[in-house]
């Protein structure tokens, strides 16, 4: 065979190698991609009736949905996605439920199933139930064979306090604000830089209220919640306001997430009520020996009603 024959066969075989490489290649970006898009749009698709509420669409036929580790609820990867979907489910004969435990195991193909046992009320011996999910995967959700899910008309309507009656506080320079520190007892950090924008630096002291929180104390005992929805409540909740280089106090805020959560988010709205009233006898923050403005975080337990245990920064 001539030489050069078979210097071109070489070439050419090895430009086929190239080539088949080359499609190998493009073809597995294409698979990671079309994973990669097609997975996030099916996340993605998943719409919700609130903040804390998945929108189902129906109810499976199928009796192990749910109940067996085998067939379970494939909730996607999203932190919360399992909690929005419990709260979308509606009992048999409206029925309340509870969690009670929640467990995690690894099954044969190494994927996390989450183990949820429910009991709903009035049947806490009897009336237990374990649901199963998978929050690795992803398909639209359904509620259980027995459960329901709820419609927009079965969310809970809360009542906030108007923000227009807010009593208002401008910043002596609103261009130099002073917080609390990021990692304040009286808040998370998440949630005050959620309310901020940005962590403000730290003064070199916090507002303080004159006579101090035990004078702050009186005003509460004589201002408690009077709703009969609060007079069966207890929870704890902060509020974020600003106190000027003045000492005039206002711009206050719900420091917890509290969207959509119902009931609750109304109790926390009737806080900003007597919080909004509370004398204006705040002394300011201090940076260097200079009064400066500052936010400032308000705590608090209400146990039926009773507005208790008053703290600040």
């Amino acid at each position: 065979m001539p030489l050069f024959f078979s210097y071109r066969v070489l070439k050419a075989s090895c430009f086929f190698v190239h080539l088949v490489a080359l499609m190998r290649a493009l073809l597995l970006r294409t698979a990671l991609f079309a994973f990669l898009f097609c997975g996030g749009i099916s996340a993605q698709a998943q719409e919700f009736l609130n903040e804390r509420t998945m929108k189902l669409m129906e109810v499976s036929r199928d009796s192990s949905y749910g109940y067996e580790p085998d067939n379970p609820i494939k909730i996607g990867r999203a932190k919360h996605n399992m909690g929005f979907y419990l709260n979308a489910l509606k009992g048999p004969r409206d029925l309340k439920f509870h969690v009670d435990k929640i467990q995690y195991k690894i099954d044969e193909k190494r994927d996390t199933l989450t183990q949820v046992d429910l009991s709903f009320e009035g049947y806490k011996n009897a009336g237990a139930v374990t649901l199963f999910f998978l929050p690795k995967q992803f398909e639209q959700p359904k509620a259980p064979l027995m459960f329901r899910f709820k419609t927009v008309a079965d969310l809970p309507v809360a009542t906030r306090f108007p923000t227009d009656k807010i009593v208002k506080a401008t910043a002596c320079t609103p261009k130099n604000l002073f917080a609390p520190a990021a990692d304040s007892p009286l808040s998370s950090p998440d949630m005050l830089a959620k309310r901020l924008g940005t962590l403000p630096p730290q003064p070199d002291s916090y507002p303080v209220f004159t006579g101090g929180k035990e004078a702050l104390q009186k005003y509460f005992d004589a201002h408690p919640l009077t709703s009969e929805m609060a007079q069966k409540a207890a929870f704890m909740t902060s509020i974020l306001f600003l106190v000027t280089c003045e000492g005039k106090a206002g711009g206050y805020l719900i420091l917890a997430d509290v969207d959509g959560r119902g009931e609750f988010e109304t109790l926390v709205n009737q806080v900003l009520g007597p919080v909004n009233e509370m004398p204006q006898q705040w002394k300011p923050a201090t940076k260097r020996g200079k009064p400066v403005d500052s936010y400032q975080i308000l705590k608090f337990l209400v146990a039926k009603g009773k507005i208790t245990n008053v703290t600040y920064q």
